[in-house]
């Protein structure tokens, strides 16, 4: 599977990024199990860390997926003891100066509704002991086949941040994806507000996460405040009703939690 994501993304180099992965899991042809997060695999992995892979030092190690090892080690990942496992790991990759990436799946529903960081299943720990949480989900652009928007939901220290990107077949890996710069910057402003909804989101705030001009974000609240889309309350900026409507266009997977948000009042 790693060899066709490899070809897929037409890594540069792809010969040397072959030869520098180190896979561990189910194995067919060897008779391999799957990786389980247990004392026995943790030993071997935390080894393989210390030697290192062919005089270099491993520098990154991806778990995929959080609850299928942690099901194959006998833990729950809802009311099991995820705060030490998640620490553990974080222990191992400070020690061994590695960077550990876990993947995690949201629960049912999750995707659809865009619910951030609360969309992920299980123990509350997995998303509040790790120093960033991403969150990544397909959307619809129009002269794309394929499109993901990418938030940072937690980078400690740091604003929330989204951007969108596609496969690029000229030059491999990703590229980002840039529509129209006004229409851009106000769906950019009215997700922002979205995911705050319930605090609303100073103009600073707001520059910061969108990364743009201060006056620039200024002139763009203003806009938007006289079309109604936006409120202002004690310096804070809040989405209305009708401020939705523009956002839905834009990312229309957020429809059943809008609908729902507008039952409750709005």
């Amino acid at each position: 599977m790693l060899n066709k994501y490899i070809s897929i993304l037409k890594a540069p180099q792809e010969r040397t990024w072959r030869l520098k992965f180190n896979f561990r899991g189910s194995n067919r042809a060897t008779g391999e199990t799957p990786w389980a997060f247990n004392v026995s695999n943790l030993h071997k992995l935390f080894e393989k860390l210390e030697q290192g892979f062919n005089g270099d030092p491993y520098r990154l190690v991806v778990i995929d997926s959080l609850k299928a090892v942690m099901d194959l080690g006998g833990i729950d990942f809802g009311i099991g003891p995820m705060g030490t496992c998640m620490r553990l790991i974080q222990a191992a990759a400070d020690r061994f100066n590695v960077t550990a990436l876990w993947l995690h799946h949201t629960k049912p529903g999750a995707a659809k509704a865009d619910m951030g960081i609360d969309g992920a299943g299980g123990n509350s720990n997995i998303t509040q002991v790790p120093f960033a949480v991403h969150t990544l989900h397909k959307v619809q652009r129009k002269g794309h086949d394929h499109v993901v928007r990418w938030t940072v939901q937690k980078l400690r220290g740091e604003p929330s941040r989204t951007f969108e990107y596609t496969l690029d077949p000229d030059n491999g890996f990703f590229k980002l994806v840039h529509g129209d710069v006004e229409e851009n910057r106000t769906t950019d402003i009215l997700f922002q507000l979205w995911l705050k909804r319930s605090d609303g989101v100073s103009t600073t705030e707001l520059v910061d996460c969108i990364d743009n001009a201060k006056k620039t974000i200024q002139n763009r609240l203003t806009a938007l405040g006289k079309d109604k889309l936006i409120r202002s309350e004690k310096r804070r900026w809040h989405i209305t009703s009708k401020g939705t409507e523009p956002l839905l266009l834009a990312i229309p997977e957020l429809a059943p939690e809008v609908e729902e948000w507008k039952k409750g009042g709005g």
